[in-house]
């Protein structure tokens, strides 16, 4: 984890970069590179950061599971399902 709270995956961070690679390729290579379990708990602790800045309270941790894939996979440089 960095200082800020949120957690720290060396992927994440090269995945921010943009490059020249088609979105599918590059989709494909990160999928490769972060595994499903890394991705789960990437979602996981992204979601637990939701629930606690509003306090735990009048939420819904389904959406926050939702929520949290949504960044988790914007971060990671995975295009959306269509």
């Amino acid at each position: 984890m960095t200082g800020s709270g949120a957690p720290s995956h060396p992927e994440v961070a090269a995945a921010s970069h943009k490059t020249a690679m088609p979105a599918e390729k590059r989709d494909s290579a990160i999928l490769s590179s972060v595994s499903r379990e890394e991705r789960h708990a990437l979602i996981c602790n992204a979601a637990y950061y939701l629930a606690e800045r509003r306090g735990f309270a009048n939420g819904d941790p389904a959406q926050d599971w939702l929520m949290a894939e949504k960044e988790v996979d914007q971060l990671l440089g995975i295009a959306p399902a269509s």
